[in-house]
Formats: C-alpha cells, sequence, structure tokens
C-alpha cells in the first residue's frame, strides 16, 4: 500500500514524537538512576539525618536540565518531602493527600513506585519560571541503602514544542520536494508526449523501458524517503537534548570534583596541625607526671627528713638534761668538779642550740612540704586538664577522619556520574551512527536519481534520432 506524501510526513512526525517520548524516558531513568547511586556512594556510613540532607543538597540544589532550566531533582521519605531545592520552606511536610489538578495523588503513586523498585508516573504540576499547571512525567527510585527516594521529571509540554518544530520543518521540506517531483514529472509528460508523437511506430518497446525505468526510480525515490522518515524519527532523542545533558553534568561533575578536592586539601591541613598539637599536648602531659613524681618523691625525702630531725630534737633534749644532771653532781661535788661544771654547762648549752636549729629546720620542712603538697595537687589539676584536652582534640581527629571518608565517598560518586556521562557518550555514538545510516540512504536517493536522469537522457536520445530520420 502506497502512502500520499502528507501521509509519509504524518507517519514520520509521529514515529518521531513516539521516539522522543521513548528516549526521554529512557533519560529520566538512566538520569535518575545514576544520581541515586552517586548520592547512595556518599551517603555510605552516614544515618544523622542533617548531614544525608546536606549531603543530597551539595549533589541536587543547583543541578537543573532542559533548555528552560525546568528540570530537577527532589528527595522523600515516605510520603514527606525530605531534600527539595525549590521547595525548602515545605521541607518535613507530609503530602500523601497531595492531589494534582486531576485529583492525582502523585507523591503517593511515585512513592508505591519506588518501593516496587522504580517506575514512571504522569501529573500536573506547575513549571517554573511562570508556575503554570503543566502536564509531567517523572521517573522514580530509591537511592541504595537507604530509606529516601529521589525522583525528577520532564514536563511534556516541551516534547509537543519540539514536535510543532520538527513538524513544520518537514511540511516545508515536503512542500518543496513536491514541487521538485512536479516539475519533474511536467518535464517528463512533455518529452514523453513529444516522443510519442515524433516516434509512435517502431519505438514503443524503448519508451516502455524507459518509462519503466522511470516508474522504478520513482518507487526508489519513494522507499528511500520512507526510510529516511523512520532514520529521522530514531535520531529526534539524542539530537536535540543531549548535547546539552552531557555539558550539565560535566560541569556538574567538574564543580563536585574542585570543591571535594578543596574540602580534602583543608581536612588533611587541619588533621596535621590536630596530630602535632595532640604530640604537643602529650609531651607535655608526660612531662607534668614526671614533675608530679618528682615532688610526691621530694614531699616523701622531707617527711623523712622530719623524723630524723625530731630524732636529733630528742636527742639534744636527752643531752640537755644529761647535762643538767652533771652540772648538779659538779655542785654537790665542790671545788673538785667545777672544771666538770663548767663542761657540763658547755654541752647543755650545745644541745639548747642544737634544738632550736631543729626546730627552725623542722618549721621550714613543715612549710615545704605544705607547698609540695599543694604543688602536687596543682600538677595534678593540669595534668587531668591535659587529659581532658587530649580527649577532645582525639575526637576532633575522628571528625576529621569522617570527613576525610565523605570527601573519598564524594569522589566515588563523581566517578559514578563520570560512568553516566560515558552512557550518554554511548547514545550520541548511536545517534552518530543513524546520521551515517542517513547519509547511505541520502547516497542512495542520489543514485536512484541518476536513474531518471539517465532515462531521461534516453528519451532525449531516441526524439532527436526520430527527428533525424
Amino acid at each position: 500500500m502506497r502512502l500520499t506524501a502528507q501521509e509519509i510526513k504524518n507517519v514520520g512526525v509521529a514515529e518521531a514524537e513516539t521516539a522522543m517520548y521513548d528516549g526521554q524516558r529512557e533519560k529520566l531513568k538512566l538520569g535518575t538512576e545514576s544520581m541515586a547511586v552517586a548520592i547512595s556512594v556518599a551517603l555510605k556510613g552516614v544515618t544523622d539525618r542533617t548531614q544525608q540532607h546536606d549531603i543530597i543538597k551539595s549533589f541536587i540544589q543547583d543541578y537543573r536540565f532542559e533548555a528552560d532550566k525546568s528540570g530537577y531533582y527532589f528527595t522523600y521519605i515516605n510520603t514527606k518531602i525530605f531534600m527539595h531545592p525549590t521547595l525548602p520552606q515545605r521541607e518535613g511536610e507530609d503530602l500523601g493527600n497531595t492531589a494534582d489538578a486531576n485529583g492525582v495523588y502523585y507523591v503517593r503513586e511515585l512513592y508505591e513506585n519506588a518501593k516496587k523498585g522504580g517506575g514512571f508516573v504522569s501529573f500536573v504540576f506547575p513549571k517554573p519560571p511562570s508556575m503554570e499547571q503543566a502536564p509531567k512525567l517523572a521517573y522514580v527510585a530509591y537511592i541504595p541503602g537507604t530509606d529516601i527516594w529521589i525522583s525528577t521529571g520532564i514536563y511534556v509540554d516541551n516534547i509537543e514544542v519540539y514536535k510543532r518544530a520538527m513538524d513544520a520543518r518537514m511540511t516545508e521540506e515536503l512542500n518543496a520536494r513536491i514541487y521538485t517531483l512536479f516539475g519533474v514529472i511536467g518535464v517528463a509528460l512533455v518529452i514523453f508526449f513529444g516522443v510519442t508523437l515524433l516516434v509512435i511506430r517502431g519505438l514503443i518497446t524503448p519508451v516502455d523501458a524507459v518509462a519503466k525505468k522511470l516508474d522504478d526510480g520513482a518507487n526508489g525515490i519513494y522507499h528511500v524517503a520512507e526510510n529516511l522518515a523512520n532514520i529521522s524519527s530514531r535520531m529526534q532523542d539524542g539530537a536535540k537534548s543531549n548535547t546539552e545533558e552531557l555539558s550539565g553534568i560535566s560541569a556538574s561533575a567538574t564543580q563536585v570534583g574542585d570543591m571535594t578536592q578543596r574540602n580534602t586539601d583543608d581536612v588533611n591541613n587541619a588533621a596535621q596541625v590536630i596530630t602535632k598539637t595532640l604530640g604537643v599536648v602529650a609531651t607535655a602531659e608526660k612531662e607534668m607526671k614526671q614533675v608530679s613524681e618528682t615532688m610526691n618523691t621530694i614531699s616523701t625525702s622531707g617527711q623523712e627528713m622530719s623524723k630524723v630531725i625530731k630524732t636529733i630534737e630528742n636527742i639534744a633534749f636527752q643531752t640537755n638534761l644529761l647535762a643538767l644532771n652533771a652540772a648538779v653532781e659538779a655542785a654537790r661535788a665542790g671545788e673538785a668538779g667545777k672544771g666538770f661544771g663548767v663542761v657540763a654547762e658547755e654541752v647543755r648549752s650545745l644541745a639548747s642550740r642544737s634544738a632550736e636549729a631543729a626546730r627552725n629546720t623542722t618549721e621550714l620542712l613543715n612549710t615545704a612540704i605544705n607547698n609540695i603538697g599543694k604543688g602536687v595537687q596543682n600538677v595534678k589539676v593540669a595534668t587531668e586538664t591535659f587529659s581532658t584536652i587530649e580527649t577532645e582534640i582525639k575526637q576532633a581527629e575522628n571528625i576529621f577522619g569522617n570527613v576525610v571518608t565523605a570527601s573519598h565517598q564524594q569522589a566515588e560518586g563523581i566517578t559514578a556520574i563520570r560512568h553516566s556521562v560515558d552512557n550518554l557518550n554511548k547514545i550520541n555514538e548511536d545517534n552518530t551512527s543513524h546520521s551515517q545510516e542517513s547519509v547511505t540512504y541520502s547516497e542512495e536517493l542520489h543514485a536512484q536519481s541518476d536513474i531518471l536522469t539517465v532515462a531521461i537522457q534516453t528519451l532525449k536520445a531516441l526524439v532527436h534520432g526520430a527527428g533525424k530520420g
């Protein structure tokens, strides 16, 4: 069954529209799943909701796609908004009972599709920047390893805009080809009738052959045009949007990569400072402990010296008593004990001075021991303070270690995004292959045109030959 030119155009537009819808669905699915994988790597080991929110925000807050920047990602937990780049004021709000203008509970349906492993949902939603209600197609999937699902969508009216533009271009090209075809047919008819009048006899068979060639050539052009329409419908997906998608993803990957590198450098520098500080604190704590031990030793020695002095004081007291008794006995002896009395008096005087010196030394030692005790207590307090500081620094060191780990996880997330870019590059390669097919069909179309040209030249030759005869 042959189709008219208008029908061929309509079929081409319809197939292109179908291909665009299929391509957009594949783009939504691939983009959502790739972003989910990248974020899951960055969230690995993170359970704090605030930290999860901030990490997700660093990925999707400023990310936009589509030519009018109407495409963005958003996240929910069950039916509550978790992180939403365009509705931050409503984060934490439960939208499970919220319906669109057509009565579709789109949040519920997105949540149910996420629980099934991913899926598409159609609904009506305000379109930025005018925020007028527009039909939207969204894809949803869970972020692996979390209870958070992520979704994104495109506004279907964008596809309608592309469709109308493509329809206008194909109509213009079709009209141009129809005018050209009518011209060729007119020339062919003139040639045909002229040849018929000049060479009615003897040329019927050659003219039939030429007419058959013209008919075959026309059929060939028809099939080539049909093939070109099919190829064009398959090329619509990659040819219109993938270049912008690749540039956007590459820019995002570069931005996140630079931010991750800066974070890693800052954290490494801070970790080095903390390590040095920890070493200084540990050394100071060790020296304070040594000072405390030394002061304890001095205090012990002072107490021992105090005992020795007490013994000396007791000896001086006993010596003083003995000297007193000796003086009494010398007095009783009279003149014979006079010299002995002098010696006894000197001994008693020496014993008194020894006792006085012992008392003074005891007071000094007691004062020193008291001061040493206070010093030991101060050193103990200082040592405990250093221990507290060391504990706090170790906690800070652990926190920085977690930040370093998060930076490495972000780097892994960037790698996942780059894998997504590679997938999109493959789509572009497929489009390039389709373009090559279009070139091949175009060459075939030129060949069919050559067949028509040769046929026309044959008719001219027959006409000229008949004229000469």
